[in-house]
């Protein structure tokens, strides 16, 4: 098993970065026969900024984790080898007054599932939320959903974007199709969970074990002197 845990902070704790990765697997042997029998991998990136804005402070957050495991249950070898997978990318943004107090609020969130089996057994659900009430994108299907229900619970898929990449710091997120009714147009665009193009978020690959984009805050600009009157 390995386990690597990586935090940054700005010196004023405007910017905050946890970055980690664990992953291990077990091995059983019988007589001469060595058999992995549990694998897991699970990488996590969480990124907060905080930007300064007229009278008030404008607070970015990222989520971006996976979990992904593959077992094989020695007294339920009849199902074969189980494998389960689950990501979420999620991107939001609070703007606080001077006294804490919330005024705006805006976030998304991207999640999958998958399951399989050995037996040919099979589920996934995709799912895309705005702001905790739109649904964007809900779809189910496998062989192991109830007959009762569609294979497709809706079908408004308006981006594509791989969940791995930052939904803060890319600048290819799709923005094809209407918005479904109800939606801003920039629902699905960074513009909508940045800041202004002169103060966007850009991605650094470097760090070990980052399954995304890590965002780091441009440096302030300097204040521009009135001269005397």
């Amino acid at each position: 098993m390995t386990f690597v845990n990586q935090q940054t902070w700005a010196a004023d704790t405007a910017y905050q970065s946890i970055v980690m990765t664990s992953q291990g697997n077990s091995i059983s042997t019988h007589g001469d026969t060595a058999e992995k029998i549990d694998n897991f991998r699970y990488p996590f990136n969480l990124t907060l900024s905080a930007l300064a804005v007229p009278s008030a402070t404008k607070i970015v957050g990222h989520l971006n984790h996976k979990y992904s495991r593959s077992q094989v249950f020695p007294f339920s070898s009849s199902l074969g080898k189980i494998g389960i997978e689950t990501t979420q990318d999620a991107a939001g943004e609070l703007v606080v007054d001077q006294k804490g107090r919330a005024l705006s609020g805006l976030g998304r969130t991207i999640q999958s599932f998958t399951y399989k089996d050995g037996k040919g057994g099979s589920y996934a659900r995709d799912v895309d939320i705005y702001n905790s009430t739109k649904t964007i994108r809900d779809k189910e299907s496998g062989t192991l959903l109830p007959a009762i229900k569609t294979e497709s619970l809706t079908t408004l898929s308006v981006s594509n974007t791989p969940l791995e990449t930052s939904l803060l710091s890319t600048d290819s997120l799709s923005t094809s199709g209407p918005a479904p009714k109800g939606l801003p147009e920039n629902a699905f665009s960074t513009s909508a969970i940045s800041f202004s193009e002169d103060q966007h978020l850009h991605g650094d690959e470097t760090l070990r074990g980052a399954p995304c984009k890590t965002l780091h805050t441009p440096a302030p600009r300097p204040k521009s002197k009135t001269p005397p009157q």
